[in-house]
């Protein structure tokens, strides 16, 4: 039986924040050849390999998962903190390090500008309508998400106009961004005589008709990379409360940003 014990800590000149360690071991090999048997019937070694990892610190040792054949574990750096990874093989001759694979990833932490748009998913109902008005800054820290929008769309005989400000949200190590909160949002009927078309209905409450209950929306979106930029893009859904949003908005729009 051999042991091997890698320690992972954190360069002072990496900023990455995240990495998945795995145990590369595949399950359908593992159970095949984790035990071989002899001419006479007699069990012997096979090449099963355990993985153990471990959050340290100066004061204490925790496990934190034994990962089976093809397990991973996303791990995310803390100030004072370093990981131990332990593998046992019951080949002495195998190499631990070809067991395990270690992957990390980027800080996504930045400013996210872009628009909102149609889905495309309802050709007949984004023909009836044109946005005039997409702004989208999103800015990722850590694991807070900000949003703050504007957004306005025409219709032959009426509108709709949306402003968000500092929404707030969670982004994980991965890049899922979820962001809720309420808007200012209106509908006014053009149409109608005496009242104003975009932008002078926002200075003339008579033009506009506000929704009676507070009105919400929750982006929710993955950053990805993509030739060497970043990129948030995701789904929009619209509802009436933080926690109810109806199923008919979810594919109503979509937004896309790139990191500065």
């Amino acid at each position: 039986m051999a042991l091997k014990v890698l320690k992972i800590n954190q360069s002072p000149d990496v900023d990455d924040k995240t990495y998945t360690i795995k145990n590369r071991f595949n399950k359908e090999e593992a159970a095949e050849m984790a035990v071989t048997y002899a001419i006479d019937g007699t069990p012997t070694q096979g090449r099963s390999c355990e993985v153990w990892v471990y959050e340290c610190n100066n004061e204490t040792r925790k496990l934190l998962k034994k990962l089976g054949h093809g397990d991973s574990l996303n791990i995310s750096y803390e100030k004072g903190k370093w990981t131990e990874v332990a593998v046992t093989n019951p080949l002495l001759s195998a190499n631990s390090n070809e067991v395990i694979s270690i992957i990390r990833y980027p800080s996504l932490e930045g400013k996210y500008k872009g628009k909102v748009i149609f889905s495309g998913e309802n050709p007949k109902l984004d023909a009836m309508y044109t946005i005039t008005l997409s702004e989208l800054d999103i800015e990722i820290k850590d694991t807070l998400a900000t949003c703050n929008f504007e957004f306005h769309k025409a219709y032959a005989r009426d509108g709709f106009y949306a402003k968000g400000t500092a929404l707030k949200g969670k982004a994980d190590p991965l890049g899922n961004v979820t962001i809720i909160g309420a808007v200012q949002a209106f509908t006014y009927p053009k149409g109608s005589p005496g009242c104003c078309d975009f932008p002078q209905v926002k200075e003339d409450p008579k033009c506009a008709k506000m929704n009676a209950n507070p009105y919400f929306w929750k982006f929710t979106g993955k950053v990805s990379a993509e030739g060497g930029k970043y990129f948030l893009k995701g789904s929009i859904a619209a509802g009436l409360s933080a926690k109810k949003f109806m199923k008919a908005s979810e594919n109503l729009y979509k937004f896309e940003t790139e990191r500065e």
